[in-house]
């Protein structure tokens, strides 16, 4: 699923990061709601082929080819700023048989935990799936507050074309601070 442009304007600043890039809807999202720099790191080559096609000229996007883990710790080394961070990989798409390898955001938090910078605004998607990652709303908030203590937590609905899917987008922000 890819976030619409009304979600990521609740949270604009000037940086966006996005794990799990897929054909590209939420890049396009982000930039439709303002952000100025949106960087999108995607696993599969052929669907990262393809959103290159589609962003090839466009200065404001730039786009990963690798593991989500690794890339998001490497462009958050290059992001002097707090971000927005959209984590909504699902590697199933190489056929990966590992569960850590199919759902990484265990791995993608810690590569959060490790930025110089840990104010950034985390929005988390498919909270509806936790399960299928093998894991709890409890435990991802838990890791999250290993990133910042000052963290808090809200929910957002998720949509999918006409479909919704309640408290489906954990928020973890430090309310009341612009950094």
């Amino acid at each position: 699923m890819s976030s619409s442009p009304e979600v990521f304007r609740r949270f604009l600043r000037r940086v966006l990061v996005e794990t799990g890039t897929f054909i590209g809807n939420g890049v396009q999202s982000a930039l439709d709601a303002g952000f100025e720099q949106v960087y999108s790191i995607e696993a599969s080559p052929n669907l990262y082929e393809r959103a290159l096609k589609r962003f090839t000229n466009d200065p404001r996007v730039t786009l990963v080819l690798g593991r989500s883990e690794v890339e998001l710790a490497h462009i958050l080394e290059e992001v002097f700023e707090p971000a927005t961070i959209w984590l909504d990989a699902h590697n199933c798409w190489e056929g990966l048989l590992e569960d850590t390898d199919k759902f990484p955001l265990h791995l993608e938090i810690a590569a959060l935990s490790k930025a110089p910078i840990r104010t950034h605004i985390v929005l988390v998607d498919d909270v509806r799936d936790f399960a299928t990652m093998h894991t709890s709303v409890e435990e991802v908030q838990d890791r999250l507050r290993q990133v910042n203590p000052d963290y808090q937590f809200s929910f957002l609905d998720g949509v999918r074309g006409a479909e919704g899917f309640l408290n489906d987008i954990l928020v973890a922000e430090r309310v009341g601070s612009s950094c």
